[in-house]
Protein backbone atom coordinates (compact mmCIF):
# COMPACT_ATOMS: atom_id res chain seq x y z
CA UNK A 1 0.00 0.00 0.00
CA UNK A 2 1.19 3.71 -0.77
CA UNK A 3 1.62 5.78 2.41
CA UNK A 4 -1.04 8.31 2.87
CA UNK A 5 -0.01 11.79 4.67
CA UNK A 6 2.60 12.37 6.36
CA UNK A 7 4.30 9.16 7.70
CA UNK A 8 7.96 9.61 9.16
CA UNK A 9 10.23 7.00 10.47
CA UNK A 10 12.58 7.24 13.12
CA UNK A 11 15.68 8.38 11.21
CA UNK A 12 13.65 11.24 9.93
CA UNK A 13 12.11 12.30 13.16
CA UNK A 14 15.61 12.66 14.53
CA UNK A 15 16.47 14.72 11.79
CA UNK A 16 13.98 17.06 12.07
CA UNK A 17 14.75 17.62 15.99
CA UNK A 18 18.23 18.17 14.93
CA UNK A 19 17.11 20.97 11.88
CA UNK A 20 15.01 22.57 14.62
CA UNK A 21 17.60 22.76 17.91
CA UNK A 22 19.91 24.28 15.44
CA UNK A 23 17.21 26.99 13.84
CA UNK A 24 16.32 27.88 17.61
CA UNK A 25 20.26 27.92 18.31
CA UNK A 26 21.20 30.29 15.30
CA UNK A 27 17.75 32.44 16.18
CA UNK A 28 19.00 32.88 19.97
CA UNK A 29 22.20 33.60 19.00
CA UNK A 30 21.67 36.33 16.28
CA UNK A 31 18.70 38.26 18.54
CA UNK A 32 18.65 37.67 22.20
CA UNK A 33 22.09 37.76 22.94
CA UNK A 34 23.46 40.32 21.16
CA UNK A 35 23.43 44.48 22.00
CA UNK A 36 23.26 46.57 18.61
CA UNK A 37 26.22 49.24 19.09
CA UNK A 38 27.86 48.93 22.11
CA UNK A 39 31.57 49.13 22.37
CA UNK A 40 34.00 51.12 24.49
CA UNK A 41 34.00 54.04 22.18
CA UNK A 42 30.69 55.36 22.74
CA UNK A 43 32.02 56.41 25.95
CA UNK A 44 35.52 57.94 24.20
CA UNK A 45 34.04 62.14 24.47
CA UNK A 46 35.17 65.29 23.34
CA UNK A 47 38.39 67.30 25.28
CA UNK A 48 37.14 69.45 27.97
CA UNK A 49 38.81 72.40 26.05
CA UNK A 50 36.21 71.84 23.25
CA UNK A 51 33.62 72.48 25.48
CA UNK A 52 34.38 75.72 25.65
CA UNK A 53 32.47 77.60 22.27
CA UNK A 54 31.53 81.02 21.24
CA UNK A 55 27.41 80.77 20.58
CA UNK A 56 27.58 82.52 17.32
CA UNK A 57 30.33 79.74 16.14
CA UNK A 58 29.51 76.46 17.54
CA UNK A 59 31.42 73.97 16.33
CA UNK A 60 33.30 76.32 14.34
CA UNK A 61 35.34 78.20 17.74
CA UNK A 62 38.45 79.98 16.59
CA UNK A 63 40.72 77.49 18.53
CA UNK A 64 43.80 80.00 18.75
CA UNK A 65 41.88 82.43 20.23
CA UNK A 66 39.93 79.95 23.05
CA UNK A 67 43.36 78.92 23.46
CA UNK A 68 44.52 82.30 24.23
CA UNK A 69 41.24 83.10 26.07
CA UNK A 70 41.88 79.63 28.41
CA UNK A 71 45.83 81.16 29.57
CA UNK A 72 44.10 84.30 30.37
CA UNK A 73 41.40 82.71 32.44
CA UNK A 74 44.47 81.25 34.53
CA UNK A 75 45.04 77.58 32.71
CA UNK A 76 48.50 76.67 33.55
CA UNK A 77 51.07 76.83 29.75
CA UNK A 78 51.96 73.43 30.70
CA UNK A 79 48.48 72.52 28.75
CA UNK A 80 49.10 72.53 25.66
CA UNK A 81 45.33 73.10 24.69
CA UNK A 82 45.12 71.53 21.51
CA UNK A 83 42.02 69.92 20.84
CA UNK A 84 43.56 66.63 20.38
CA UNK A 85 45.20 66.95 23.94
CA UNK A 86 43.49 65.46 26.92
CA UNK A 87 46.02 66.47 29.68
CA UNK A 88 43.87 69.43 30.35
CA UNK A 89 40.74 67.85 32.40
CA UNK A 90 37.79 69.67 34.36
CA UNK A 91 38.18 67.43 37.24
CA UNK A 92 41.92 66.77 37.11
CA UNK A 93 43.70 67.18 40.46
CA UNK A 94 46.89 68.99 40.09
CA UNK A 95 50.32 67.95 42.66
CA UNK A 96 49.32 68.80 46.16
CA UNK A 97 45.26 70.56 45.51
CA UNK A 98 42.66 69.60 47.52
CA UNK A 99 38.76 68.92 46.25
CA UNK A 100 38.27 72.76 47.34
CA UNK A 101 40.89 73.92 45.77
CA UNK A 102 40.19 71.92 42.32
CA UNK A 103 36.71 73.25 42.47
CA UNK A 104 37.60 76.49 43.50
CA UNK A 105 40.04 76.63 40.61
CA UNK A 106 37.47 74.92 37.90
CA UNK A 107 34.97 77.98 39.03
CA UNK A 108 37.40 80.79 38.65
CA UNK A 109 38.38 79.25 34.60
CA UNK A 110 34.60 78.11 33.40
CA UNK A 111 32.99 81.98 34.69
CA UNK A 112 35.96 83.79 33.30
CA UNK A 113 35.39 82.27 29.77
CA UNK A 114 31.84 82.53 30.48
CA UNK A 115 32.90 86.20 30.91
CA UNK A 116 34.59 86.67 27.40
CA UNK A 117 31.43 85.37 25.73
CA UNK A 118 31.85 81.34 25.65
CA UNK A 119 29.08 79.15 26.66
CA UNK A 120 30.48 75.76 28.15
CA UNK A 121 28.51 72.80 26.76
CA UNK A 122 28.04 69.57 28.58
CA UNK A 123 30.04 66.80 27.24
CA UNK A 124 26.91 64.57 26.12
CA UNK A 125 26.07 67.60 23.95
CA UNK A 126 29.69 66.89 21.96
CA UNK A 127 28.58 63.85 21.61
CA UNK A 128 30.65 60.76 21.75
CA UNK A 129 33.69 60.90 18.73
CA UNK A 130 32.62 58.80 17.29
CA UNK A 131 28.87 59.93 16.12
CA UNK A 132 29.34 63.65 17.03
CA UNK A 133 26.73 66.36 17.21
CA UNK A 134 28.97 69.05 14.90
CA UNK A 135 28.98 71.48 18.48
CA UNK A 136 32.43 70.89 19.59
CA UNK A 137 35.74 71.53 18.06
Amino acid sequence: MPRKGLILNSKEIKKMHWIRNLSLICCIGLTGCVVADLDSSNYDYFPYVQTFQKPQAMGHTDVQKRRDDLYECGVNKKFSLNSWDEKFRRNSLQAGETMDQLDTRTKKVEDCMKSKGYVLLDFSACGPRKKPSGLCN
